[in-house]
């Protein structure tokens, strides 16, 4: 049996799955003594540069999304001393980059529940990750989302 992890990933957004996947890295870093940081990204836009007016300010979009981070985010990270990270850049290649470079133990994320259409139409950063991180990911289900919310998987 290998040691504990020191180094918890948590990577989250601003869905309902946000809550908790939070919690369960503050308790799974609490039992491990492990050191938490906890990373938000932030998708840039698709734009392309030569075809943008040049009226458009990206900067608004940006900034809204900061604050929604900070608003409702942030508050929900309990641990002392976690660290609390914004990135700006696609959400599977950005936390990618944060578990090695960091380098993370453990990644905690959410799953968001997407049925198999949308998740062969769009992709799944949760899919990519379990295959592409070096470490052990622990992968908080969607319906926990919904238990936290007070709801059933059917309501």
């Amino acid at each position: 049996m290998g040691s504990l992890p020191a180094r918890i990933l948590a990577a989250v957004d601003t869905s309902a799955a946000a809550r908790p996947t939070l919690a369960a890295a503050e308790r799974y870093a609490a039992v491990c003594g492990a050191e938490l940081r906890v990373l938000s990204v932030v998708e840039l836009l698709p734009i392309d540069g030569d075809v943008v007016a040049a009226s458009f300010d990206a900067s608004a979009y940006y900034d809204s999304a900061r604050a929604e981070i900070e608003r409702d985010l942030w508050p929900l990270v309990t641990t002392a001393g976690a660290q609390k990270l914004l990135r700006f850049g696609h959400p599977m290649e950005t936390i990618l980059d944060e578990a090695e470079a960091w380098p993370a133990d453990r990644v905690v994320t959410g799953s968001h529940g997407r049925g198999w259409i949308e998740r062969t139409l769009l992709g799944s950063v949760t899919e990519h990750l379990l295959r592409l991180l070096p470490c052990s990911t622990l992968v908080v289900p969607a319906h926990a989302a919904l238990v936290a919310a007070g709801q059933t998987a059917k309501g």
